[in-house]
């Protein structure tokens, strides 16, 4: 009687083992990779079954494949979505405007490398630029970063008014042309803001970057702080700026410049040879000898 009772009990503890193995790999297998990531951290893979395993390597190897031009692309969102996306920009803009000027007008430049660039250092941006069909001017300000975030530009011209997403075209003829990742569409975005030829005004510029929405996208969550450049195009002089920001930051102050007043050439008055009459009335009545002379 001993031995059965033994043996029951073994089989039931042998069927609980089994069911509860069961019951913890199928919760690990429906666990999302991200959960297991944030919870263990480098080690989740050695955590994932192995048919997970596989398929978050797949993922990962896929993006990192990725073309890099990746261009942007709006289609994978409805014209109604973006259409929301840019009122709800809009209205936070509405709803903050007095804390978005008071950081305008604290802001410093703190954590910020800038160097004078060539041309030829600027490849990445012409070619984004020239991607979304961005115009240049005498004045121009372009950012670009590598992720899905809503990055946005804010400048400030000579005469206060700030040129951004909610106030695209200034009374003094700046205008932001190109704003990315309203929705999350690019991993290489870029933003411009440009005054045409000869129409910039005199007086100091002030560059500032807002991280307005974290967005996620794709295997991997956009990590921040998002690194980011921003090309300034002072009358042909160009330098870049380069730095971080997270999201939930005020404002930052990324870079300031001012153009002076264009040298003018100064007008030179005409010079009039006066020519004493009594000069004339002398060379007249020595005519007959400066003939006889010359003769």
């Amino acid at each position: 009687m001993a031995d059965v009772i033994g043996v029951a009990l073994a089989g039931v503890f042998g069927i609980g083992f089994v069911l509860g193995m069961w019951i913890v790999l199928f919760r690990r297998e429906l666990a999302p990779i991200e959960r297991s990531r944030a919870v263990y951290g480098h080690a989740y893979e050695e955590i994932l079954p192995k048919s997970r395993l596989k398929k978050a390597r797949k993922a990962s190897l896929e993006e990192e494949l990725e073309p890099e031009t990746n261009e942007y692309d709006d289609s994978q969102d409805s014209s109604e979505e973006i259409e929301n996306g840019l009122k709800e920009r809009s209205n936070w803009a509405k709803d903050n405007e007095s804390q978005l000027n008071k950081q305008v007008s604290i802001a410093e430049i703190e954590g910020i490398e800038s160097s004078e660039v060539s041309d030829d250092e600027t490849d990445e941006f012409a070619e984004r630029l020239a991607r979304e069909g961005a115009k240049s001017g005498d004045v121009q300000v372009s950012l670009i970063w590598n992720n899905y975030n809503d990055l946005d530009l804010h400048v400030v011209c000579p005469s206060g008014e700030r040129i951004f997403f909610d106030n695209r075209n200034s009374k003094c003829g700046g205008e932001l042309d190109v704003d990315m990742n309203v929705k999350p569409a690019s991993r290489k975005p870029v933003e411009n803001v440009y005054w045409p030829e000869n129409k910039a005004p005199r007086g100091t510029y002030k560059v500032y970057l807002h991280h307005y929405a974290k967005h996620n996208k794709g295997f991997r969550s956009n990590k921040d702080p998002t690194e980011f450049k921003i090309l300034v195009n002072m009358e042909g002089t160009k330098k870049e700026f380069k730095g971080q920001i997270s999201n939930g930051e005020p404002l930052r102050l990324v870079a300031e410049f001012t153009l002076t007043e264009k040298d003018e050439i100064p007008e030179i008055p005409e010079k009039k040879i006066v020519i004493d009459d009594s000069i004339l009335d002398d060379l007249g009545s020595h005519e007959e000898d400066l003939t006889d002379d010359i003769l």
